[in-house]
This record gives structure tokens, C-alpha cells and sequence, in this order.
């Protein structure tokens, strides 16, 4: 019984992270921050698992013109305090979900590439990203 228990929390957990296009993400979730044309950049960890949406002024999530990225964070605090970490970080659904798993506590600034097929890519530079 223990076991249906766990895989059901795991899946109640993903679905909250999981957001489409069209949908809108409230102030309170994650941490955001402005990039190019007004759009807005939303990262949030759920399940040790860091996810990147793209968003418009009004936090409605948009599809991606992006493919792929790069994800690098070092800690700055914890027993991992000024550790650095690189993973990839795949398009998944309408955003973007790294590859690694990130080990709490969640205290690390983060620098996120994200490329389109052209060679174009936009760099989202130190987002202090703080939760424990």
C-alpha cells in the first residue's frame, strides 16, 4: 500500500509542475525573471528537477521557439557551497526540464542558454534561485 501512496504523491507533484501553453503561471511560483521583447522567463524546481517556461507580460506560458539549452548553477550555501554543475536541459512538453537531478538544499545561482536550430540563443544570466 505504502508503494501505490508514493508513485501517486510523485505523479500529484509532477502535475503541478507541468504547464502548457496558453496556461498561466502565477507571481507566487518559482522565480522570474524579464528577457528580450517583454517575455518573461520563469524557472522553478519541482522533484529536485529544475523547469524553464518562457512566458508572455501577462504569465501566460508560450511554445518555445528554442530546442535545446545548457544549465549551469553553483551553490552558495550548503554543503555543496561554491560547487558548479553543468547539465543539458531538454525541451519537454512546452518547456524546458534539466536532465540532472539538483540536490537539495536549493540554494544556487543559475545561468541557463537556451538555442534555436539557426544558432541563435539567448542567455539568462545569474538568477539567485533560494529554497530549502
Amino acid at each position: 500500500m505504502k508503494t501505490i501512496f508514493y508513485v501517486l504523491s510523485f505523479f500529484a507533484l509532477n502535475a503541478w509542475a507541468e504547464f502548457s501553453a496558453g496556461q498561466m503561471i502565477p507571481e507566487n511560483v518559482g522565480v522570474s525573471q524579464p528577457i528580450e521583447g517583454g517575455k518573461i522567463a520563469n524557472v522553478q524546481i519541482v522533484d529536485n528537477r529544475l523547469h524553464v517556461y518562457l512566458l508572455d507580460d501577462k504569465r501566460v506560458v508560450l511554445k518555445p521557439d528554442y530546442t535545446s539549452g545548457s544549465l549551469r548553477y553553483k551553490y552558495f550555501s550548503g554543503h555543496n557551497k561554491d560547487r558548479q554543475f553543468i547539465t543539458t536541459l531538454n525541451l519537454q512538453g512546452d518547456g524546458f526540464t534539466a536532465e540532472r537531478i539538483l540536490q537539495p538544499p536549493h540554494k544556487f545561482f543559475i545561468y541557463i542558454q537556451l538555442h534555436k536550430q539557426g544558432g541563435e540563443s539567448l542567455s539568462l544570466s545569474r538568477i539567485r534561485y533560494e529554497h530549502d
